[in-house]
C-alpha cells in the first residue's frame, strides 16, 4: 500500500555534521563522506509496528554543487529496517547538496531529507533522517513555435539539484501529465529530435491537485539561427506604455537568475511608449527581466525565432506596492476576447463584498478596500485588481469567461495569474489544461497564506435566458465556502 497516513513511521529529522579524526587536507581534492539514514518504526497505542519492506524499495542519493558538472547519484535497495550507511567521495568546496529520498517500486518519492555542509577534506559523517513527502502532478502543453501545432514524442524531464527525478512524454495533443513530489526548484528539460532542447526553471509542485505551467513553443533546428523579437511593456493600472525600463535576456523559461545574454531599454518606437526591440539574438526561449525605478521586477517568456522578427511580446508591470496591500494581474490569449476578473472578500459587518466590472470598488466609511483597476474586453489583458485594506477572512479571486464560446475555451486561453506583494511577486498561476467551465477559482488568501485552488466549473451563469434556471446561493445568505449567491445574475456590459 503506498498510503503515508497508513504507516506508523516516525522520521525525525536530525542533522549532524562533524569530523571524524583529526582528518587534514585530502591530496586527492575530495573529502570522504559517509551518509548514515536511520528509521524507528513506533507503533501508536493502538497499532503495532509494521513492517516497511512492502512500502519502500531503494534510496537514493544524490549530491551535487554548482560547481560539480555531474551530480553523484546512487541507488541502493531497503529492505524495511536497519540503517542503511553509504560512503561517498564528494569533491572538496563549500556548499554541497546531499539530498536522501526512500522511493517505492514505482519510483515514487515517499519520504525525503537533505543538507549542506562545505567539505575540506576531513572525513564528515552525516546522519539524515526523512520527512513525509506529498505527492503532486506536473502539467503542461508543447508546441511547434512556427507552427503552432501540438508536439507530440516530446520527451519531458523534471530535474532537482541536477538529477532526474521524474520523466514523461506528450501526447497527441502535445499535453503531459507527470507525478512529481510537491517541493520546489524543480527544473524541466523538453527534448525532442529534431527540434531546440527548452528549460524551465524555478517550478514550484503543489502538495494538493495539479500544476499546471504555461505553454511550451519549441523551435525546429531549421529555426536555430538568429531573429529578432519585440514587444511593449505597459503599466498594469493604467495600461499605458513605460519608457525608461532595462529588459535584461536570460536563456530559458522563467530563468530569474543566472548569465544574462543581452539587455535593452523601453523607449518610444512605432508600436507607442514602452516599445522594445532585441535584434540579432540565437533561436531560442528566454525570460525578460524587467526593472525600473517604482516598480517591481517583472519575468515574462520571450521566444525567438530564427531568421525571422518575433513581434507583440508583451508583458506588463505594476508599480511598487504598500505593505500589507495585494495586487493581483489576469493575462491571457487572443481567444477569447474577454475574461473577467472576479474578486470575493469578508467586510467589516460580516457579510461578503464581490469587486469585479459590474461593482469596481469596495469601500467602507469613505476608504477603498478592494478595487478593480482595470478592465481589459478585447484579448490579452491585463486585468487588475488590488486589494488595500486586508482584514481577517478568506478572499477568493475568480475569473469567468464572458465571451463564452464552449466549454474549454476557458482551459485554451493561455489564462495566468499574477500575485504580487510589497515584496515581489509571490505566486503565478496557469489555467488548468483540458478541463471544462466557464469559471476558474484560482485561489484564496488568508491573512499572508496564499492557497491554490485551480478548479473549474461553471458557477457563473453567462447572461441566462429569461425564465431559465439560475444558480442560487445558500439559503440565509452569502456562503464564504462557494460565493454562489454573489457569482449569479451578472449584468450587462455597456
Amino acid at each position: 500500500m503506498k498510503r503515508i497516513c497508513v504507516l506508523p513511521l516516525a522520521v525525525f529529522l536530525v542533522l549532524m555534521i562533524q569530523g571524524c579524526g583529526s582528518g587534514g587536507s585530502n591530496s586527492s581534492g575530495s573529502t570522504n563522506v559517509t551518509i548514515a539514514v536511520g528509521s524507528a518504526a513506533k507503533a501508536s497505542p493502538s497499532r503495532a509496528p509494521m513492517a516497511l519492506a512492502p512500502v519502500f524499495a531503494s534510496i537514493r542519493f544524490t549530491i551535487s554543487a554548482a560547481d560539480i558538472a555531474d551530480p553523484i547519484v546512487r541507488t541502493v535497495a531497503y529492505t524495511g529496517s536497519g540503517t542503511v550507511q553509504e560512503s561517498f567521495q564528494v569533491p572538496s568546496g563549500a556548499d554541497r547538496h546531499f539530498l536522501v529520498e526512500l522511493l517505492d517500486g514505482d519510483g515514487t518519492v515517499l519520504y525525503r531529507g537533505e543538507a549542506t555542509a562545505s567539505l575540506l577534506g576531513s572525513p564528515v559523517h552525516l546522519d539524515i533522517t526523512l520527512a513525509p513527502v506529498a505527492q503532486g502532478s506536473l502539467s503542461g502543453i508543447v508546441g511547434d513555435a512556427v507552427s503552432g501545432q501540438p508536439l507530440s514524442g516530446v520527451s519531458v524531464e523534471v530535474l532537482l539539484q541536477g538529477s532526474i527525478v521524474a520523466t514523461g512524454t506528450t501526447g497527441e495533443d502535445g499535453s503531459y501529465l507527470i507525478s512529481v513530489s510537491s517541493g520546489s526548484g524543480y527544473t524541466l528539460r523538453y527534448l525532442l529530435d529534431g527540434y531546440l532542447t527548452v528549460t524551465y526553471e524555478g517550478v514550484v509542485v503543489q502538495a494538493v491537485g495539479t500544476t499546471t505551467l504555461e505553454a511550451v513553443l519549441q523551435i525546429d533546428n531549421s529555426h536555430s539561427g538568429a531573429g529578432n523579437v519585440s514587444g511593449r511593456v505597459i503599466n498594469a493600472l493604467t495600461l499605458s506604455g513605460v519608457n525608461g525600463l532595462t529588459i535584461n535576456l536570460r536563456s530559458g523559461i522563467n530563468a530569474t537568475s543566472g548569465s544574462i545574454v543581452a539587455s535593452t531599454s523601453t523607449s518610444s518606437f512605432e508600436s507607442g511608449a514602452g516599445s522594445y526591440e532585441f535584434n540579432g539574438i540565437p533561436g531560442g526561449n528566454y525570460t525578460g527581466e524587467v526593472v525600473g525605478t517604482g516598480y517591481i521586477t517583472g519575468y515574462f517568456t520571450i521566444l525567438c525565432v530564427g531568421g525571422a522578427t518575433t513581434p507583440n511580446q508583451n508583458t506588463n508591470v505594476t508599480p511598487v506596492l504598500p505593505s500589507g496591500e495585494t495586487r493581483i494581474v489576469l493575462t491571457w490569449g487572443a481567444t477569447p476576447s474577454d475574461l473577467d476578473s472576479h474578486l470575493t472578500g469578508p467586510t467589516s459587518g460580516g457579510t461578503r463584498f464581490h469587486v469585479y466590472y459590474g461593482d469596481t470598488t469596495y469601500t467602507e466609511a469613505g476608504t477603498i478596500y478592494a478595487e478593480l483597476d482595470a478592465d481589459d474586453t478585447s484579448s490579452f489583458g491585463p486585468e487588475t485588481t488590488t486589494i488595500h485594506v486586508q482584514i481577517p477572512g478568506v478572499y477568493r479571486f475568480s475569473v469567468h469567461n464572458w465571451s463564452g464560446g464552449g466549454s474549454l475555451v476557458l482551459a485554451n486561453s493561455g489564462a495566468q495569474v499574477k500575485v504580487y506583494r510589497s515584496s515581489g511577486l509571490v505566486a503565478t498561476f496557469n489555467v488548468p489544461l483540458g478541463q471544462a467551465g466557464t469559471v476558474w477559482t484560482v485561489f484564496e488568501i488568508d491573512v499572508n497564506t496564499i492557497t491554490p485552488i485551480n478548479t473549474m466549473s461553471d458557477t457563473i451563469p453567462l447572461r441566462p435566458a429569461a425564465g431559465a434556471p439560475d444558480f442560487q446561493g445558500p439559503a440565509g445568505g452569502v456562503s464564504e465556502a462557494t460565493d454562489a449567491a454573489l457569482l449569479k445574475d451578472l449584468p450587462a456590459k455597456p
